[in-house]
């Protein structure tokens, strides 16, 4: 059974707060699908490390930008905890798609640049809602194609 806990990486400072009741087998797989895209960006954000991870979890613009970005990174570090709540995941009866809706409550994120001096701003603290458009990939798990930002502190992570 997938649990809010079981999608947490305490680790990586990664925290599922709630993810949707009664979901589907294929809502299911596209949750987990997701948040292992998820996770693999925040260690690219709190790390630098991972980028070889992407192909695995994205593909079109999700990511080209994601691999832009995380070059353009310079030593710039997102520091933990992120929180996430899935609100929504609704899978195409045909199964050719999928999507899904996020909040992202990064209200306790630091930042630090290359040299650690701690840049932290309201740009980086705060709310954000994404809605994200997944496709089958060729070993059949979901990839993230495109991640929208909905809206910014009109969310909350509960």
């Amino acid at each position: 059974m997938v649990t809010a806990e079981s999608l947490s990486d305490q680790e990586l400072g990664y925290h599922m707060v709630s993810i949707p009741k009664d979901l589907t087998e294929a809502q299911i797989k596209a949750l987990v699908d997701y948040v292992a895209y998820d996770q693999v960006t925040w260690r690219i954000w709190s790390t630098g490390q991972g980028i070889e991870n992407l192909p695995a979890v994205a593909t079109g613009d999700a990511l080209v930008t994601i691999e832009q970005d995380a070059r353009a990174l310079n030593g710039l570090r997102l520091h933990p905890p992120l929180r996430v709540t899935i609100t929504e995941v609704s899978v195409a009866e045909d199964g050719t798609y999928a999507e899904l809706n996020s909040c992202s409550d990064r209200t306790q994120v630091t930042v630090t640049d290359a040299d650690g001096n701690d840049i932290t701003g309201p740009d980086y603290q705060g709310y954000a809602e994404y809605h994200v458009i997944m496709v089958p990939g060729p070993d059949g798990n979901w990839l993230t194609t495109a991640e929208t930002t909905v809206s910014n502190d009109k969310c909350t992570a509960e």
